[in-house]
């Protein structure tokens, strides 16, 4: 039988090779739809690419403006130092909008790819249906290559980012979330069934049925903990499980705070911590030592999550933590915690976890400013989430210390912390 791990990381190599010759094709082309909760002219002004037109919901554009209002271009400039020239190639306000632009990234020699924009919009009894096609051809392979990774995220970037402009315009009373339909309903419920089956199997495999029962519903609890946080503040969330690696839970627009990050953050691992302990409580009713395993590599799962390490939900509070502190401390501290978990990889002599800090550490290289801003936290914010994070540590090393005694200090031995 393959080793378990070098199994995942072949897997997830052999993933991200498919993804990124995916979006380095010569000719893509991207499309969707989203409906916003505001009437069309609203959307119009929001969405329409016409220079005058307010832009507030991407968060780095700094201005777009005429270059040559007779041509009908346009240049828009980025507080990334990025240049976007565009076309108009038709306009029908307030219902449909072609353009082409071309991105000429900072520190470039030459132009980027080019990008055929369509929106269309239609008023539906939620408010409007957007619809938006991006067709990309490609320029040299070299030119823009990280920002290409983006591109099959274009639509649902967009309706995020203008979602979270418009609940944070109105003081996040209206999420301006998307009606779901019953067939995009039943859609996904079977691609979340398929997934958790595929799920059961994996951890089968690597764990046996019971222990890898548990497990997964660990994992379940745990994400559904992000999903409870998202709704709280008015996302339409779900969750899926992903085979060999966990879950992950996804809302329908950008945070509009620090502190609703932090929240959704820490309520995965939260409510991760219910099934091992539940676990556990049964072993010392039952001193059944299935009970005790299960509980316990439950538990090592959910609190390995707690490490500062992005893009584990501990690296990512973390980072939420760090904002207020500028741009240089967040990618200067990112970075060294990347580095520790890369560390932490190779004395683990795992892997699939050194494939993922080595995507967190593409991610990071990428984006020298930390995201855009949101509501920053105040400091009583801060060190609530701080004082919630070291709380949720705590109780999962008491737990492994109440495991430790159980076996008399054989667990800890076996790992060589005592």
């Amino acid at each position: 039988m393959p080793d378990p791990d070098i199994l995942i990381a072949v897997m997830l190599v052999l993933a991200l090779l498919g993804y990124v010759l995916f979006v380095n094709r010569r000719r893509q082309h991207y499309s969707g739809q989203f409906v916003l909760d505001v009437p069309i002219e609203e959307a119009w002004e929001l969405l329409s690419m016409t220079p005058g037109r307010p832009k507030q919901w991407i968060p780095t554009l700094l201005s777009t403006e005429w270059s040559n209002e007779y041509e009908k271009e346009a240049v828009s400039r980025f507080e990334s130092g990025h240049e976007c020239y565009s076309r108009l190639i038709a306009s029908e306000a307030p219902m449909r909008e072609e353009c082409v632009a071309v991105y000429r990234w900072r520190g470039a020699s030459k132009p980027g790819d080019l990008l055929y924009t369509r929106l269309f919009l239609q008023p539906v009894p939620e408010g409007t249906q957007v619809q938006l096609s991006y067709t990309v051809e490609r320029a040299d392979i070299a030119t823009g290559f990280i920002p290409r990774l983006n591109y099959p995220m274009l639509v649902g970037s967009v309706a995020r980012l203008v979602r979270g402009y418009l609940a944070r315009e109105r003081g996040n009373t209206k999420p301006g979330a998307n009606a779901s339909k019953t067939g995009d309903q039943k859609r996904d419920l079977l691609k979340q069934v398929i997934l958790a089956a595929l799920s059961l199997a994996a951890m089968t495999y690597l764990l046996g049925f019971s222990i890898g029962l548990a497990v997964l519903g660990t994992i379940i609890v745990h994400e559904y903990g992000h999903v409870w946080a998202l709704r709280r503040h008015g996302h339409q969330a779900r969750f899926y499980l992903i085979p060999f690696f966990g879950g992950i839970a996804i809302g329908n627009r950008s945070y509009v705070s620090d502190a609703e990050a932090s929240e959704v953050i820490l309520m995965g691992p939260a409510f991760g911590l219910l099934p091992p302990l539940a676990c556990l409580g049964v072993f010392a009713a039952t001193d059944d030592a299935l009970w005790l395993s299960a509980g316990f590599v439950s538990l090592f799962v959910n609190m390995f999550n707690l490490l500062p390490v992005p893009p584990l939900d501990g690296g990512r509070l973390v980072q939420t933590l760090l904002k207020p502190l500028g741009d240089k401390a967040w990618f200067g501290v990112s970075g060294l915690l990347i580095l520790g978990g890369a560390a932490l990889a190779l004395y683990m002599r795992s892997q699939s976890f050194l494939v993922i800090v080595i995507m967190a550490a593409v991610a990071w290289s990428a984006a020298p400013k930390r995201p855009p801003a949101m509501k920053v936290m105040t400091l009583s914010g801060n060190a609530a989430a701080l004082a919630s994070y070291i709380a949720l540590i705590a109780l999962h090393a008491g737990a492994v210390w109440w495991c430790d005694q159980v076996l008399d200090g054989r667990l800890l031995r076996q790992f060589g912390l005592t």
